[in-house]
């Protein structure tokens, strides 16, 4: 069973029916499995430059982060948007694992920071998910729709 929770801290009008249906089309598309969970979290722009001074340096808000729930990684974030967490915290959440459900991490996404480079909310669910999963920009066709949108807007 994939398990998709859905997490509304904005007050944007959010479309949950399309997310999930997005973000369980990429997890089969990318063969990630069918007993697993992802939380995909909606935040203010505030909360989201918060987030990302915190894990990235960076004092300003982004459209989406990625926190992969993988123990193998040791808190070290990633340019790309791709912030592992420490391993302590990653040995506390492995109980589902004698459940054998896979949690492979949460994804936290800003609308108004969306909305302003105009990309969608279903986009950034699947971009973010090809991050918990070890797709980077390199390896899949993101790139391409991203720069296609910054040179259409030049």
């Amino acid at each position: 069973m994939i398990s998709i929770l859905i997490n509304n801290r904005d007050s944007s009008l959010i479309d949950e029916k399309k997310i999930k249906a997005k973000a369980e089309k990429t997890l089969l598309k990318n063969n990630a499995g069918k007993n697993l969970e992802i939380s995909i979290i909606f935040v203010n722009e505030a909360q989201m430059a918060e987030i990302n001074k915190e894990y990235r340096g960076i004092n300003e808000p982004t459209c989406v982060l990625s926190f992969c729930q993988n123990e193998q990684f040791d808190g070290k974030s990633l340019n790309s948007g791709q912030v592992y967490p420490k391993k302590e915290l990653s040995e506390k959440i492995n109980f589902p694992k004698a459940l054998g459900i896979k949690i492979l991490g949460d994804i936290i996404i800003c609308p108004k920071a969306a909305e302003k480079k105009k990309y969608s909310l279903e986009f950034l669910a699947s971009h973010g998910i090809e991050h918990l999963l070890g797709i980077h920009h390199e390896q899949s066709n993101i790139p391409s729709k991203i720069q296609t949108k910054k040179n259409s807007r030049s």
